[in-house]
């Protein structure tokens, strides 16, 4: 019953979903229906927007995902899952990760994808999700990939030190509890109510405020799956360990990856210090050469198109000397 399933670890996820896709459409004289389970709206917009996909997708996810879509003028997003809704390319959000039958005349490929940098509730958990995906369809499945980069900075707990950590945030509830039921009067009442509503405990309590034992499972579970993402060694692991798969690994590593968007697109730097990340980046492209060279020079064009135009004018070394000073730079590039 195992099922052969492809380990892609990549370092920039949009590209190699791009070489995923034509490698199935290259392989194929009839082409299959193409699955893709990705819990996040705004990564398949993205996908489905920068590799030309939107006239041939359908996205079946949650209402509020659906009306996100219609204001980006994506008319083919369903939160009801029919047959005659597909396309070429369908993309399905965590709302569909179970409980819906799926079933096809022809065996589609199955690709899973997770960008841990974009987004962490994009992780996939080989022991329970990737087998509920593959289950979707009662008829069987061509292929089964898995393409997702992975994050160092993952906090890594074993299950003692996160079952440890609930038992603590439960008494520290219980003892803000405690001194929120003796309270002698209301403002203090009130202090204790603003101070309990803010404790981590609280995502384990039902609406009645009993423990809820759901809760603290998926917590668990999330916890430890956030393990597998620390690097690709672990993820290997993961599946190796898990009795559906027989996995294979094969790595898609670019000149440039997810961690330099990420860098790039941090909102929280100055515009001098987005620059030098521009140019850092100009620097490791070097002589954009292939498709994605050029496409990734694009973005940084789009992002920030003067200090492209004078790194490709002046140079890195003169618009340090400069200082990434505006001025003194447009100077130089006249």
């Amino acid at each position: 019953y195992k099922k052969e399933i492809w380990l892609h670890h990549t370092n920039n996820t949009l590209q190699a979903f791009k070489d995923t896709l034509s490698k199935l459409n290259n392989e194929e004289a009839a082409p299959l229906p193409i699955c893709v389970f990705i819990n996040s709206t705004d990564i398949i917009y993205s996908l489905m927007k920068q590799l030309d996909l939107l006239e041939d997708s359908a996205v079946f996810c949650a209402p509020k995902s659906v009306d996100k879509l219609g204001r980006n003028k994506f008319t083919n997003a369903y939160e009801q899952y029919s047959i005659d809704k597909m396309k070429r390319y369908n993309f399905f959000t965590s709302r569909f990760f179970n409980a819906v039958d799926i079933e096809l005349e022809q065996k589609p490929h199955v690709i899973m994808l997770t960008d841990v940098y974009f987004a962490e509730h994009t992780m996939i958990d080989p022991y329970t999700d990737a087998i509920q995906m593959v289950g979707r369809f009662r008829n069987g499945v061509s292929s089964i990939t898995h393409i997702s980069n992975v994050k160092e900075g993952i906090p890594q707990r074993t299950k003692e030190e996160i079952k440890g950590y609930i038992v603590c945030s439960k008494e520290i509830y219980r003892t803000m509890k405690n001194f929120y039921d003796c309270a002698a009067d209301r403002a203090s009442r009130d202090a204790y109510r603003a101070a309990l509503e803010s404790l981590p405990f609280n995502k384990m309590l039902d609406r009645n405020g009993r423990e809820n034992w759901f809760a603290i499972d998926n917590y668990i579970d999330e916890e430890l799956m956030k393990n597998y993402y620390y690097d690709k060694g672990s993820l290997n692991e993961a599946y190796d360990n898990c009795d559906s798969f027989i996995s294979y690994q094969h790595g898609f590593y670019y000149s440039i990856g997810d961690f330099e968007r990420l860098k790039r697109e941090n909102k929280s730097q100055s515009i001098k210090d987005k620059r030098k990340e521009i140019v850092r980046q100009l620097e490791m492209l070097g002589d954009c050469v292939t498709e994605m060279e050029l496409e990734y020079k694009r973005d940084l064009i789009a992002a920030d198109s003067f200090i492209v135009e004078a790194y490709d004018t002046v140079g890195k070394e003169v618009i340090e000397q400069l200082k990434y000073s505006k001025k003194k730079i447009t100077e130089a590039m006249i």
